[in-house]
């Protein structure tokens, strides 16, 4: 089957996911479901990447890109929406995955694998064939052969052989795959939980040790940028974010905590005297919201603080369009005093 070259990356991207679709049984442990499918989603996102000819984006914009480019089905969009719709909650530390989650992670799983191995592409063929170049039709340019191969006699009488060494092979990958990235997801997904309940104690103990096995996993090195930001040691956060952007320069999250860490820079040089060095980081923060914000429209947290960028900047107008379009959070605490609606007094 001849399909194009970033169906192929895709499809390749996509096999490191099949163990993990494979041990998605109710019956495990719930944490160990969750951490299987946020690394599904994850390797899901980097075969659309591949699918797109390589793309910035992430999330529902990379999806609903694809879909506007008809280059995936409207069946194949809500799977994957779906998909994502689950990945989502199981970033809260109270929900568990049901078995209607399994459910949509093996149906976004399958809808993708059989798109992508079809030959045919998903979006409407063009009027003319593609040309090179030169103008020649690119069937012309790459010719099949005019000589046919003899036959492989030994392939042909060993053939039960050869597919059981091939399917001996397949299992082997799989399960090497499925320890290594099942083991990494769950040991992030241990320290994120850490970190949300205020263990940062074991949360940076569990994001050091990722990063010493795996030193390129993004999300460790973002987290351990943001762990140290928030006990004020600045240096070690900038040689984080720096090794977090070496393997996600274009990841939103990496994006976002670059904005969390110049914005904190440019409050401690207002703090100290220094509005013209804290002027410089508070637009660098806005640089980096806005671009965590073009590859992750969804993210609230990027919104509210580009809004808290804004506002230092002297841009209290655009900066209150933020904040009111993020929703309350954190961020509010940058609008003017008065600018927004006090808070509903609890019942009794």
């Amino acid at each position: 089957m001849n399909l194009p070259p970033n169906r192929r990356a895709a499809l390749a991207a996509l096999g490191a996911a099949r163990p993990l679709v494979a041990s998605l049984d109710f019956s495990r442990d719930p944490e160990e479901l969750a951490a299987d499918i946020i690394e599904l989603w994850s390797v899901v996102e980097t075969a659309l990447r591949s699918l797109a000819g390589g793309s910035a984006l992430a999330g529902r914009a990379l999806v609903t890109n694809l879909r506007q480019r008809e280059i995936i089905s409207l069946d194949q969009t809500h799977a994957l929406l779906e998909l994502l719709d689950t990945r989502e909650r199981l970033d809260r530390t109270d929900y568990s995955p049901t078995a209607q989650d399994l459910d949509a992670a093996r149906a976004a799983y399958h809808a993708l694998e059989t798109g992508l191995a079809t030959s045919a592409p998903t979006a409407a063929a063009p009027s003319a064939a593609p040309t090179g170049p030169t103008g020649t039709p690119l069937a012309d340019a790459f010719p099949e052969p005019d000589v046919v191969a003899p036959p492989n006699l030994w392939l042909r009488r060993n053939a039960r052989w050869v597919a059981v060494a091939a399917a001996a092979a397949v299992i082997i990958v799989s399960v090497l795959l499925f320890v290594f990235l099942g083991g990494t997801a769950r040991s992030v997904r241990r320290g994120v939980n850490a970190y949300r309940a205020g263990d940062y104690a074991g949360a940076q103990a569990t994001f050091a040790q990722v990063a010493h096995d795996h030193p390129d996993n993004t999300l460790a090195h973002v987290y351990l940028a943001r762990l140290a930001r928030e006990r004020h040691d600045m240096e070690t956060a900038r040689r984080e974010l720096e090794l977090a952007a070496r393997d996600g320069a274009n990841d939103a999250l990496v994006k976002r905590e670059a904005g969390a860490y110049f914005l904190t820079l440019g409050q401690n040089f207002l703090a100290t005297g220094r509005p013209d060095l804290a002027q410089q980081q508070f637009d660098n923060a806005r640089r980096y919201y806005v671009d965590a914000v073009r590859l992750d429209p969804e993210d609230l947290s990027a919104q509210g603080y580009l809004g808290c960028a804004l506002i230092r900047l002297g841009r209290p107008a655009e900066g209150m369009q933020w904040i009111q379009r993020a929703g309350p959070g954190g961020w509010s605490a940058c609008a003017p005093q008065g600018a927004l609606p006090p808070a509903p007094v609890p019942g009794p």
